[in-house]
């Protein structure tokens, strides 16, 4: 598949049956992790979690395949979730053996920051068609506005435009912090 954009990703409302492989980069790590929660939530309350590493991978990479392919034994639904540290690219034998895979049922959310649009995994994520890619950059001030209105709309707070653009300024644009004071709003 192709690279898509991030709100790509946080638009849709079940997972990709056909999509063995989602890979989250970029420069803006709460983009990043924004998506991927959003991503592991629409597996289900009850789905089991997995998380593996680059490192697990580089060790053995037929374990990322082998995850994929086996049913939860606590639950229906099951993900696995992939913090790539690097570039990434040796985690690069294990994503091929994934998607190469014949039977695949559980989805794999991979993240890694330092993974550039030039390495070798971003190339092979491009030329699957059971795989995706997007790539995190940090969003503009209006952006971020509509970002804190849909936050605090998820919490079920009714946030006006001048008080997201106000809330956006006192964090100065930092998501993550952002995200964490409409929480403590709403439980206020």
């Amino acid at each position: 598949m192709k690279t898509v954009k991030p709100a790509d990703l946080e638009r849709q409302s079940r997972l990709d049956p056909a999509l063995r492989f989602t890979l989250l980069t970029g420069p803006d790590e709460a983009t990043m992790a924004a998506v991927a929660n959003h991503l592991v939530a629409l597996a289900g309350k009850d789905a089991e979690r997995l998380d593996l590493s680059g490192s697990q991978l580089a060790q053995d990479p037929s374990l990322l395949a082998a995850e994929a392919a086996s049913m939860s034994l606590f639950s229906s639904a099951r993900i696995i979730r992939l913090e790539l540290s690097g570039s990434g690219d040796d985690s690069v034998p294990a994503v091929e053996t994934l998607l190469a895979a014949d039977t695949v049922i559980n989805p794999v959310i991979a993240t890694g920051a330092s993974v550039t649009a030039q390495s070798k995994l971003v190339k092979l994520v491009e030329g699957s068609n059971h795989a995706v890619a997007a790539i995190c950059y940090q969003p503009d001030r209006r952006a971020l506005v509509g970002i804190a209105m849909s936050a605090a709309e998820e919490q079920g707070l009714r946030l006006a435009n001048a008080e997201a653009q106000l809330l956006v300024d006192l964090v100065s644009g930092d998501q993550a912090l952002m995200r964490r004071e409409i929480e403590k709003m709403a439980l206020y």
